[in-house]
C-alpha cells in the first residue's frame, strides 16, 4: 500500500452552478458584496421526510459527501473529517432568537442540537454509516486546513486508506447584515462573501486521482518566500483589498489565481482553492477568470508525479 496521499474525488455548493464543473469554463461572477450559494435540488438526493428538520447546511453537507463518495466509488468512508468557521449559523440563530424572545422556557430542541459545530460531520457519519474516526475544527480561516493536515496525517501513519474531508460554511441574512454594518464586507474591490459546501475524498489510491497532496503545511509569520520556491502558478486566497499580499506575489514573476474571486470570501474559502486547483490539474485547464495577474511566466499547470 503505498503512503501517497491522493484527491480522488471532489463535490461542491456554491455561488458556481452546484456539483458541476462549470465554473471552469462559464463561472459565474459575482457583483453584490454578499452572494448566496445556489442549492441543487435536494430532493434528488435527500430523502425530503427525513431531511425536513435539517438546515440547508447539513443539506448541502449530505449531498457534497454523497457525490464524492460515489464519485471515489467508497459507500463508507474510513473516517470522516469537518471544518466549519461558524457551523450551522441559521440554526444557532433560531434558538438564541427564541430564548431572546420567549425566555429560558422556549422549547426549541431541534435547532439547539443542530447548533454545534460538529453537526455536519456527526451527520455524514450517521448518513454514510462510518463508526471510523470522526473529527471537526472550528478555527476561523483556518478550519480546511487543519482538516486537510489531519487527514493527511492520519493517512501517512496509517491509520486509514481514506477520509472524506467535509467543510461548510453558511450565510444568513443577519450575518450579511452585520459584515455590512462593520465594514467587513461591500468594500471597492473586495470579493463577495459567501458560503456554501466542499467535500473530498482523500486517501491513498492513487487510481484515477485528480492529484497528489505532497504535504500539507501552515505556517504563522513566516516569511513565504522561503516556502513557495519556484512555483508555475502561485494559487492565493487574496480577497481584492489585501494589497500588501498580492504586490509580495507579483514580485514572484508568475501567474497569480485567486479562489475567491469566482467561489466567494468564507471561514472555508480554502476548500474551494483545493479543490478547484486538484480539478485544474487533472484537467490541465486554467481558468481564466481566476487569473489575478498573468506576467512572468507562461501560466503552464504540471501534473504532480504519482
Amino acid at each position: 500500500m503505498s503512503n501517497k496521499v491522493y484527491i480522488n474525488s471532489v463535490a461542491h455548493i456554491s455561488m458556481q452552478q452546484p456539483l458541476s464543473r462549470e465554473w471552469m469554463q462559464n463561472p459565474v461572477v459575482p457583483t453584490a458584496p454578499c452572494t448566496p450559494a445556489i442549492d441543487p435540488e435536494f430532493r434528488q438526493w435527500l430523502n425530503p421526510l427525513k431531511s425536513r428538520r435539517w438546515g440547508k447546511i447539513l443539506k448541502r453537507a449530505v449531498v457534497t459527501s454523497t457525490r464524492a463518495l460515489g464519485d471515489a466509488g467508497i459507500t463508507v468512508p474510513d473516517a470522516v473529517i469537518s471544518g466549519t468557521g461558524r457551523g450551522c449559523m441559521a440554526d444557532t440563530e433560531s434558538f438564541i432568537q427564541a430564548l431572546v424572545a420567549e425566555g429560558e422556557t422556549a422549547n426549541q430542541p431541534t435547532h439547539f442540537m443542530q447548533s454545534t459545530h460538529n453537526t455536519t460531520g456527526s451527520l455524514i457519519a450517521i448518513y454514510t454509516h462510518c463508526h471510523g474516526y470522526n473529527a471537526t475544527y472550528s478555527h476561523n480561516g483556518h478550519s480546511f486546513d487543519w482538516a486537510l493536515l489531519d487527514a493527511f496525517m492520519q493517512l501517512e501513519r496509517g491509520s486509514v486508506s481514506n477520509t472524506l474531508v467535509s467543510c461548510n460554511d453558511e450565510l444568513t441574512p443577519a450575518a450579511s447584515r452585520i459584515l455590512l454594518q462593520a465594514g467587513l464586507a461591500g468594500r471597492p474591490g473586495q470579493t463577495t462573501m459567501s458560503e456554501g459546501s466542499v467535500s473530498m475524498v482523500v486517501s491513498r489510491n492513487a487510481c484515477n486521482a485528480l492529484c497528489r497532496v505532497e504535504s500539507v503545511e501552515l505556517y504563522h509569520d513566516t516569511p513565504i518566500a522561503d516556502k513557495v520556491g519556484s512555483p508555475d502558478v502561485v494559487w492565493t486566497g487574496t480577497n481584492g483589498i489585501d494589497t500588501q499580499q498580492y504586490d509580495f506575489l507579483k514580485r514572484l514573476g508568475v501567474p497569480i489565481m485567486s479562489y475567491k474571486s469566482i467561489f466567494g470570501d468564507s471561514d472555508t474559502a480554502s476548500a474551494f482553492g483545493t479543490m478547484a486547483a486538484a480539478c485544474m490539474l487533472q484537467q490541465q485547464h486554467m481558468g481564466s477568470a481566476l487569473v489575478v495577474n498573468i506576467e512572468g511566466k507562461n501560466a503552464s499547470i504540471i501534473r504532480l508525479a504519482r
